[in-house]
């Protein structure tokens, strides 16, 4: 199957809006703690409502398709094709050159040097001036309305530019190559035998381009106005774009008219939709109302999409008429939402890729969107959802048919991956640790799981970690009813912030937790000086008296000596002190 783009040539594309939605295989089973994705639409569909009827599980939603923007140094962007590798290619207005965005969205310039001119070279050698419109054909072949050159060039897929036809004169001159002039061309379409056909837009003409280069006007009048008929005696005012459809009939948006009109192959003109009051009726035919669309693009079921420019909207005419909008608010803005409630501003044209995706160079953001068709149904199933649950998708596609899919999702129990938590204790230097299986906070969220064993990974290079007196090795596993008789004691006369610490995990009776850490602080205790020496209590008179004082810290603190007031010696005793380190004074 094929769709006309925006002013291109036909590609074996899918349809942008299919009448039936076709369900995918559901999927009927899961896992608990696990996410389930289920991509419920096999076709590609953009716009779809969810009826009441819809029935969920709690932990279902349904992901729907919305709006979302590429990231590039975009100015004014406007005219857009698509070419047989998936590449959208834009006319990137203000900055007089084409650029290429691939599948992933990488944005670099195909053509065109960023200046103002004129010149046919290769690739940014190149230069254009205001480049308005694109059209591609069969071999991928781009043409340019290079609008105020009053020119339309070709670009090969090897990014050489030429000149097909004008000069850099305002004109309406028909004939061949550089003898013929446009005034602002705007758009182009390539029908499928090569024919080119342009939107003259300020001479108000559709012309034509044959396949031998013969230049030639289908219909309108240079002086503009509003009327149907057949060839010179029709009238538009100022047209701005043109499609083909499967008959090749042109339908070209007559922007100041604000009108969509239809093009006979034979050149007669006639009212497609729209009438001479601006607006933004939904309607069919006449009855509906555009202000100024700017860009049209026609899918596979003959659908024409509409840029309505100044109402900030895309809007859809079906084969027979009826006038629709597709997306967009009633004001200007830029937000990325749904496809109903995205915002624009002066979106200007549209194409689509082989996946049913929208491209729409939204001018006065400076940005190209994407539309994106999205189904999917997701969530994530806990322990707590293991069984069975009934799901029933009800749908209604833009037509107002309704379309269901109904199926269970059953999920299946796992056993959970227990937990703990890393876990800090302070002890004195004199103190130990005799560990009980609550510190080591063992949560799991099989409720019917419990504490089963813990594996000491890595055991502290400080202090001795022990079970039953017997220090524990790395590796070592410990049963739930071994653990009260783990202990941690530090060594002697050791202490320190973050003195110890060791790795562990957790087990339930089937699987292991994740690495845990135990951190031990050892704050120090101040031991008291002891006197190690015993005084003489008895001695004679008329002899010297002396008593060699010695005393000793376990801190190992320096020590100082002093009498106490409370007991000042005798008069005929004298103390004679000097500091030491644990060693004697004496009397």
């Amino acid at each position: 199957m094929s769709i006309i783009t925006l002013c291109t040539f036909s590609h074996s594309f899918s349809p942008l809006e299919a009448k039936t939605i076709e369900f995918s295989k559901p999927l009927t089973k899961t896992t608990q703690d696990s996410t389930y994705n289920y991509d419920f639409i096999k076709n590609s569909v953009l716009i779809y409502s969810i009826s009441k009827e819809t029935v969920l599980p709690s932990w279902l939603h349904i992901v729907q398709s919305k709006v979302s923007s590429i990231k590039g140094d975009f100015s004014a962007p406007s005219g857009m094709v698509i070419d047989s590798k998936g590449n959208v290619f834009v006319a990137d207005y203000n900055h007089n050159r084409i650029l290429k965005i691939t599948p992933k969205s990488k944005v670099t310039i195909f053509a065109g040097s960023g200046e103002t001119g004129f010149n046919d070279d290769t690739g940014i050698k190149a230069s254009f001036s205001l480049p308005t419109s694109l059209a591609i054909d069969k071999n991928d072949n781009i043409y340019v309305a290079d609008t105020y050159n009053h020119k339309i060039r070709k670009i090969t897929p090897s990014a050489k530019v030429q000149t097909l036809a004008g000069n850099n004169k305002a004109g309406s001159s028909n004939g061949i190559g550089n003898q013929t002039s446009f005034n602002h061309p705007t758009s182009l379409a390539v029908d499928k035998e090569g024919n080119i056909f342009i939107v003259d837009s300020e001479n108000n003409l559709i012309r034509k381009i044959s396949t031998r280069g013969f230049v030639s006007t289908l219909a309108g009048s240079t002086k503009g106005g509003f009327k149907n008929g057949q060839g010179a005696k029709a009238l538009f005012n100022k047209p701005s774009s043109i499609i083909i459809d499967k008959k090749s009939n042109l339908y070209v948006a007559d922007t100041y008219n604000h009108r969509i009109r239809k093009v006979t192959p034979m050149g007669k003109v006639s009212t497609f939709a729209g009438n001479a009051h601006s607006g933004t009726l939904d309607a069919r035919g006449r009855k509906a109302t555009f202000m100024f669309p700017s860009a049209l693009s026609i899918d596979e079921e003959q659908n024409i999409y509409v840029t309505d420019k100044y109402n900030h909207k895309i809007r859809k005419i079906t084969p027979i008429g009826d006038v629709t909008t597709f997306s967009g608010a009633i004001e200007s803005g830029f937000k990325n939402a749904g496809i109903k409630n995205s915002t624009y501003n002066a979106p200007h044209s549209l194409v689509f890729d082989k996946k049913g995706a929208i491209y729409i160079s939204d001018k006065d953001n400076n940005v190209i969107r994407k539309m994106k068709p999205r189904a999917k149904l997701s969530g994530y199933a806990q322990y707590k959802h293991v069984g069975t649950h009934h799901v029933n998708l009800a749908l209604k596609n833009e037509e107002g048919k309704d379309f269901t899919q109904e199926f269970d999702i059953n999920v299946i129990s796992t056993n959970a991956r227990p937990t703990a938590s890393n876990i800090h204790f302070t002890i004195k230097e004199d103190e130990s640790i005799n560990f009980t299986s609550n510190d080591f906070n063992f949560s799991d969220k099989d409720a019917s799981d419990t504490l089963h064993a813990i594996t000491i990974i890595s055991p502290p290079r400080s202090g001795k970690l022990t079970l039953n007196n017997i220090e524990v090795q790395a590796n070592s596993t410990i049963n739930v009813g071994e653990v009260n008789n783990l202990n941690f004691t530090p060594k002697n006369k050791a202490f320190g912030s973050n003195y110890a610490n060791f790795t562990f995990k957790v087990h339930d009776a089937v699987i292991a937790s994740k690495l845990y850490e135990v951190s031990i602080d050892v704050n120090s205790v101040e031991e008291e000086p002891i006197i190690i020496t015993k005084p003489t209590l008895n001695i004679s008179q008329d002899k010297k008296y002396s008593y060699f004082l010695k005393a000793k810290d376990g801190d190992g603190d320096i020590l100082s000596y002093s009498v106490n007031p409370k007991f000042p010696l005798s008069s005929w005793l004298t103390f004679r002190d000097r500091v030491v380190s644990s060693i004697d004074t004496d009397v």
